[in-house]
Order: C-alpha cells, then structure tokens, then sequence
C-alpha cells in the first residue's frame, strides 16, 4: 500500500483544512519544527484506517480542537495493486465512512 495523499479538517490542531500530497515510492520524510502537527498528521492516518467511525470514545473525542464541537475529518488516498483508493472518515458530528475505488463506492453511516 502506497499512501499518496492525507486530508485533514478540524483534527487537533487542524481546524482548516491541511491537504499533503507528493508521496512517491520508497521512504518520504516529514521534516518540520516542533509542535507543527507531525504526530497529528499520523493519528490522523492511524485513524482513518483503524478507529471506528461511529466510536464516541474519549480517544475519539481527544481528535477535535480544544473548545470546538466540530466534526474532525479525514480523507486519505491510498494505492493498492496499482488502483487508487479513497478512505474518508468524519468523527462525532453525524460520523460516517466511506471507500471510493476505481470501480465502486461503499459508504455507511
């Protein structure tokens, strides 16, 4: 599995919108100061593949921004065999998930 994209919204201490993208075979390094959001970036990634979407744990809710009651969503583009995947996952606020492939879509609520 290739990751090529991660999208963010209102996760942590990402309130706008971040979109990274420009991941290429082999090793990718994320380089930057202290305290800009690395380890978010990967909790993020951590959750899109494995948290349940509909979970209301104190881990889920820990996703959000400090003080907001927003829905932290994340959006992660992943290659597999060579066909492009979509996951995306919004947390707490009406949760859903849904898996866009190069031939279907499955979506849950």
């Amino acid at each position: 599995m290739l990751i090529r994209e991660v999208t963010i919204e209102n996760f942590r201490r990402f309130r706008e919108p971040v979109r990274i993208a420009g991941f290429s075979r082999g090793l990718n390094l994320v380089c930057e100061a202290n305290e800009t959001g690395k380890s978010t970036v990967l909790e993020a990634v951590r959750a899109a593949f494995f948290e349940r979407h509909g979970a209301k744990s104190e881990r889920i809710k820990s996703f959000r921004p400090h003080g907001d009651e927003v829905a932290p969503t994340v959006s992660v583009v992943f290659e597999v065999a060579g066909e492009t995947w979509t996951v995306t996952k919004r947390f707490l606020q009406h949760p859903s998930v849904s898996l866009t492939g190069p031939t279907s879509r499955h979506q849950s609520d």
